[in-house]
């Protein structure tokens, strides 16, 4: 299969932008990618991609050849998972990004149920909510807390609660409507505004108190502590208040936006099989 020498990697270094990109996406070295896209160039008498200290960028040429293909490979790749399809069996890796508390409790499991279904699966489950590039680290998808302008898909949307522990709900007297909580007293998660929406009556503030943090569980802690309150994705504290540590408060008030975690991919890629077969796991499986 000559015409098909250096294909592969060309296709790799284009969706990567650089040759050392293509190489961990394939697991090869950077040396044979870039000597076999010059043996591809020299083949059809034409620079297909230009190389700078930095990126890869393709010729006019080569985003000609590029869409020819990746249409090819996507071909390839369709009828081996249609052939895996028939044998009702998936194979090969997926990696995931995901972050945060949300991921161990409420994604790990699923992952391992989708694992333990597909033993030809393997599976890389990286939890952490740094910013993952999808194409240059080889990540098939990564779930990330929204609304995000690049998202591809909502996985799930939670409420937002607010929540206080008794002494600190007794404190409060007669609460009715959210102006009447004291900014001092409300912690913050990552900085978000507290919004309130009842009927066609809104109501929205930034919270002021002296503990605020990226981590749902510590603001948990700190609420059940007398702290403050908080206003969290309906996940976090569900334990607090089956043990009555901590209560709802503002019953009859919805946040103006709920929580929602979204599934991002790679833009213009086309996922095998394998890959969109656990995303539409993972959809079907969460609650929401």
């Amino acid at each position: 299969m000559a015409v098909l020498q250096g294909v592969v990697e060309f296709v790799a270094a284009a969706d990567a932008g650089s040759f050392s990109g293509a190489a961990r996406t394939l697991g090869l070295s950077v040396a044979h990618v870039s000597r076999q896209v010059a043996e591809l160039e020299r083949g059809l008498g034409l620079q297909l991609i230009q190389r700078t200290t930095r990126r890869s960028v393709l010729t006019d040429a080569g985003r000609s050849y590029y869409e020819s293909c990746r249409a090819l490979l996507e071909g390839l790749e369709e009828a081996r998972d249609g052939l895996r399809r028939d044998q009702n069996e998936l194979r090969g890796p997926v990696r995931v990004s995901v972050g945060g508390h949300f991921a161990e409790a409420q994604l790990s499991p699923l992952m391992l149920r989708f694992a333990a279904a597909h033993p030809a699966i393997t599976l890389e489950f990286e939890v952490s909510s740094r910013n993952v590039d999808l194409v240059e680290e080889g990540v098939d998808f990564a779930v990330r807390a929204g609304p995000l302008a690049a998202s591809n898909l909502r996985l799930v949307s939670f409420p937002l609660v607010t929540l206080a522990a008794p002494e600190v709900r007794d404190r409060l007297g007669d609460l009715r409507h959210p102006s009447q909580l004291d900014p001092a007293l409300c912690l913050s998660l990552g900085h978000r505004r507290w919004t309130f929406r009842r009927g066609a009556e809104e109501h929205a503030f930034a919270p002021r108190g002296r503990i605020h943090s990226n981590s749902g569980s510590t603001l948990v802690q700190a609420a059940a502590g007398g702290m403050g309150i908080v206003q969290l994705p309906g996940y976090y504290g569900r334990e607090e208040v089956r043990a009555g540590q901590l209560l709802p408060l503002l019953g009859d008030w919805t946040a103006r936006e709920p929580f929602e975690f979204h599934i991002v991919y790679p833009p213009q890629s086309r996922l095998p099989q394998r890959v969109r077969r656990l995303i539409d796991f993972l959809v079907a499986e969460m609650p929401g």
